[in-house]
Parts: C-alpha cells; sequence; structure tokens
C-alpha cells in the first residue's frame, strides 16, 4: 500500500468517527429535548390544576358536594333508626283478637246494664247478669292458661281492669240503694283509683321514645305485664263476693245481717292491705323490651 492510499484510509476513518459522533451528539440533544418538554408539560398541568382546584367556583362545589355527602350520611342515619324503631315496635306488637279478650269486653259492656238494674231495683235481673259476668270472668282465665296462643299481654291488663270496673260500678250503685256503706266504698275507689293512676304512670315509662298519646294508647303495642300480688288476689274474692251477696240482699231480706257486716269488715281491711302490697312488694309489674322481660 503506498502513502497516498494510506492517507485516504485515514480520511475516511476519520469522517466515518465524526459522522457517528454527529449522531450521537443529536440522539442525546433529542433525548434531552423530550425530558425537558416533559417537565415543562408537567409543570404547566399542575399549574393548570392548582388553578381548576382553588378557584372559587372550584372551591364552592367541593364545599356543596361534602355538604350533600353529609346529607346523605344524616338521611342514611335517620333511615336506620326508623327502621329500628319500626323493627321494635313489630317486636312488641300482638294479637288482641282472642277469646279471653272478648269475654273481658263483654264482661266490661254488662257492667252499665247491671248497675241500670241495681239503682231502679231490678234486682233478680241484677243478680242473674252478675253471674254470668262472673262466669265469663272464669272462662277467660281458663282459656288463657289453657290455649298458650290465648294469651295475651292486654289481657293481663284488661281482666283485673274490668273486674275493679265492675265491681267499683256495683259497689257505687249499691251504696246509692243503701245496701253498702259508703265510707266501704270511698276506701275501694280510691284503691281503684289509685292503681290505674300507677298503671298509666308505668305505661309511660315503659314506652320507647318517641312517646305520643297515639302510641300510648295502641293498645296493641304490649310494654308492661301486670302480676297482681297474692293479697290482692283475695281482696278481689271478697269484693266479689261482697257485690254477689249484697245485690240479692234487698229481695232475700238480710241487708241488716250481721254475716253482711263481717263481710263488710273483711273486704275493707284485705283492701288496705292489697293497696300497700303494691307499693311495698316487688316483682307486681315487668317491661317488656324486645321480647325480653325487664324486672
Amino acid at each position: 500500500m503506498n502513502s497516498f492510499s494510506l492517507f485516504r484510509h485515514c480520511l475516511l476513518h476519520q469522517r466515518a468517527l465524526f459522522v457517528a459522533s454527529h449522531r450521537v451528539e443529536r440522539t442525546f440533544v433529542a433525548s434531552i429535548r423530550r425530558v425537558d418538554d416533559g417537565c415543562l408539560r408537567k409543570s404547566l398541568f399542575q399549574i393548570n390544576l392548582s388553578k381548576v382546584l382553588y378557584h372559587p367556583s372550584a372551591v364552592a362545589c367541593q364545599r356543596e358536594s361534602r355538604s350533600r355527602r353529609a346529607r346523605l350520611s344524616f338521611d342514611e342515619k335517620r333511615e336506620k333508626l326508623e327502621r329500628k324503631l319500626k323493627s321494635r315496635v313489630n317486636d312488641l306488637r300482638e294479637n288482641i283478637a282472642t277469646v279471653p279478650n272478648l269475654l273481658t269486653i263483654t264482661r266490661i259492656g254488662l257492667t252499665p246494664v247491671i248497675s241500670y238494674c241495681v239503682i231502679h231495683g231490678h234486682f233478680l235481673m241484677a243478680t242473674n247478669l252478675f253471674v254470668f259476668a262472673g262466669i265469663t270472668d272464669l272462662l277467660d282465665g281458663y282459656i288463657a292458661r289453657k290455649f298458650p296462643t290465648q294469651k295475651s299481654n292486654l289481657g293481663s291488663l284488661l281482666d283485673p281492669l274490668a273486674d275493679k270496673l265492675l265491681i267499683s260500678v256495683l259497689t257505687i250503685s249499691l251504696t246509692m240503694v243503701n245496701v253498702v256503706p259508703l265510707a266501704l266504698t270511698a276506701l275501694i275507689i280510691i284503691r281503684d283509683v289509685s292503681l290505674i293512676i300507677a298503671a298509666l304512670y308505668i305505661r309511660y315509662l315503659s314506652l320507647p321514645p318517641p312517646r305520643t298519646v297515639l302510641r300510648f294508647f295502641d293498645i296493641q303495642y304490649a310494654t308492661t305485664r301486670l302480676y297482681p300480688t297474692a293479697i290482692s288476689k283475695w281482696n278481689t274474692a271478697f269484693q266479689i263476693a261482697l257485690v254477689a251477696v249484697s245485690i240479692p240482699a234487698p229481695v232475700f231480706g238480710y241487708v241488716d245481717s250481721i254475716a253482711l257486716h263481717y263481710m263488710w269488715y273483711l273486704t275493707g281491711a284485705t283492701t288496705i292491705l292489697s293497696g300497700l302490697s303494691y307499693v311495698f312488694q316487688k316483682g307486681t309489674y315487668k317491661i317488656l323490651t324486645k321480647g325480653k322481660v325487664r324486672k
């Protein structure tokens, strides 16, 4: 190889190196430009995003969205609470269309009829109706004990209420015709009225919120079960016996009998003791809560 050929070969090699280095430089510069453009676009995007987010209208929209979410959360909580209350009410509702309750209502309906017969001197008719009322009292208790499906919390309230109403009204009627002394009648009435007021107060305490008049007098909404004391049962028996023997007294002429007078004292004593038993004895009522019993 001569000197000219060697020189020419060196020139070509240097030219190739120059072209390669130029291409590498252009590639590097292009990549740098792409990175710078990406950073610039990202910076501009962040700037524009901050302008959008912190714009007054955007801030107002964000506040409204938070307020809407808070309202939705409150509405959901309220609906959940309403569903809970409805389920609780449904748990405490019961079937009141039972035979014992029908017999008890019949006894309540007979009360003014028997009272009318006593006041107007129809003592024989009053005696027959009173015997029929006593039979209904025995039947409703027997059916409620024999058939559990016929037992209800309303019946535990209506049955003693019907007895008290019958005895109180007939005692007043017999006092009006001078068969039962006024002092005994006043004692019986005071005791029965006090028990009714106490029962209404317990009903108010046992009623879960919201306490409304409609829910208070909703007879299907059972919240309390009443349990009479032993002396109270004896007192009821003596009061019924007193009325039962006093209604036909003018017919058979033993109004001034000493045995009837002893019945007055015995009834008065048990009336006082039964009233005190409800004050000092525990377990006379139980509050029902979600199907459970709370003493």
